[in-house]
């Protein structure tokens, strides 16, 4: 397959022997090659938004290959999920989940279709994901509340951390 790229006004074409789709649509940052291999860049984004009972839409990534160039990709999950449960009786307006090392836990990252899970920081990067619930808020009641992150892989050998801001103004 042929890709032309040409954001920068000079065009790149690159081709390559499978066809290659990354969900979602909006985690694309675009495609190369070193030479040899092609190579997927996309993006993690630093903000997702709540959805109940799930992670928010666009917040995964996904990569999927079609060996025939028809329309039938098979999918994997590149990235994990983080479920965290809150009970209280405030509302929470935003929830960030940081890396305490500053690690890089989104941005833009790079693959190849061989080894998709293998990624490596290929631009600008951040320690933290915020969650944002809305102007409205989450209402925490007495029974958790489940909010969810999609995650990289990343390791955090000294943990992660998460900060609450309610809808008040206090955290």
């Amino acid at each position: 397959e042929t890709w032309n790229d040409s954001w920068d006004g000079a065009p790149s074409v690159y081709s390559f022997k499978e066809h290659y789709a990354v969900y979602s649509f909006r985690s694309v940052a675009g495609i190369g090659s070193d030479g040899t291999n092609p190579l997927i860049y996309a993006t993690a984004t630093p903000e997702q938004k709540y959805l109940e009972g799930s992670y928010g839409l666009h917040a995964n990534l996904m990569f999927g290959t079609s060996k025939d160039g028809g329309n039938t990709f098979t999918f994997k999950n590149l990235f994990s999920y983080l479920r965290i449960s809150l009970t209280g009786s405030r509302t929470v307006r935003r929830i960030q989940l940081y890396e305490n090392n500053y690690g890089n836990i989104s941005g833009t990252f790079c693959f190849t279709p061989d080894a998709p899970e293998d990624f490596y920081i290929a631009g600008d990067t951040y320690s933290y994901i915020i969650l944002d619930c809305g102007e409205e808020g989450v209402c925490l009641t007495d029974e958790p509340v489940d909010f969810y992150f999609s995650l990289p892989p990343f390791t955090a050998s000294a943990g992660i951390g998460i900060f609450v801001e309610f809808t008040d103004g206090s955290n």
